[in-house]
């Protein structure tokens, strides 16, 4: 998953409200869970049917994982190869996943 900056930068692209900005984070503060996007999403869609001001944040989950989707499909496995073939395969995969989001992160910051 992206970390937070990218989700923001993302998210922002599609909308400024703080209820969609908010739920395009949202997936990422449940890290106990083991299945949080689909957790996040049951809950963002009971709270979006029950009050129509949680709409935003439904979508914001919604984009959350969408964004999530993308960089494990497209982005993540090419980079992956990459940076475990420059340390020799000596790194974990878990290791330079987290590299390759910081990475992500830093370079939206600048």
């Amino acid at each position: 998953m992206p970390h937070i900056l990218a989700h923001l930068y993302h998210a922002s692209k599609k909308s400024k409200d703080p209820a969609f900005l908010y739920g395009s984070v949202f997936p990422d503060n449940l890290i106990l869970l083991k299945k949080r996007h689909s957790s996040a999403l049951k809950f963002a869609g009971k709270l979006s049917r029950k009050n129509k001001k949680y709409k935003l944040f439904y979508q914001g989950v919604k984009n959350h994982i969408e964004l999530d989707n993308k960089f494990h499909k497209k982005i993540l496995p090419s980079k992956l190869r990459k940076i475990k073939k420059k340390f020799n395969n000596k790194i974990s995969t878990d290791f330079a996943h987290t590299m390759i989001e910081i990475a992500l992160d830093s370079n939206l910051k600048k």
